[in-house]
């Protein structure tokens, strides 16, 4: 009885498992892609979306020279662009006021450092519990915490993780602007 499970035999429940995995997948993927929030934005080549930003805002700006700056909104005019960026400085980092022209903005985008330490923590935690289950594999079988290692470099793992992508931008978010 178990074989025909709903009038189904084992060919016919196959063809209906590889008809779903092939149909349904591409039909997720089809989907995934046309929902994605890239395809509504607004008009992202005005320069009132940046002007309609909250000062302190975190962003994340590319001008025409090459140069990537990522910090918070100070101020935004017709003009010019302020922020204040957190840069690399012998030893350790400086906050900088930068103030950029108009003309010379490529790209802004948001930028949240939260998300960029969550990251860090991620692939840092990720390394330390790999490097930790190896050490904890190689130990003899009968000790008293069989896991230890695994949790506690797993741990600083995500620790060092999180220091490490605290002032970089591992994760961009939103275009609000590209210069046309």
């Amino acid at each position: 009885m178990g074989a025909y499970m709903f009038g189904f035999g084992p060919s016919r429940r196959r063809f209906l498992r590889i008809a779903f995995w092939q149909y349904g997948g591409s039909l997720a993927l089809v989907l995934a892609v046309m929902w994605q929030s890239g395809w509504a934005q607004a008009n992202i080549s005005d320069w009132k979306n940046v002007e309609a930003l909250a000062p302190s805002s975190g962003i994340w700006v590319r001008t025409t020279a090459g140069k990537n700056y990522h910090g918070k909104l100070v101020n935004v005019t017709d003009e010019k662009l302020s922020l204040n960026s957190d840069e690399p400085h012998f030893p350790g980092r400086r906050w900088i006021l930068r103030q950029v022209p108009r003309a010379r903005v490529k790209e802004v985008r948001r930028f949240s450092q939260e998300a960029s330490m969550a990251l860090g923590a991620a692939i840092g935690g990720a390394v330390g519990v790999g490097i930790g289950a190896g050490i904890d594999a190689s130990t003899p079988k009968p000790n008293d915490d069989p896991h230890a290692a695994t949790m506690v470099l797993g741990m600083l793992g995500a620790l060092l993780g999180s220091a490490a992508a605290s002032s970089s931008t591992i994760i961009k978010g939103k275009t609000i602007y590209r210069a046309p």
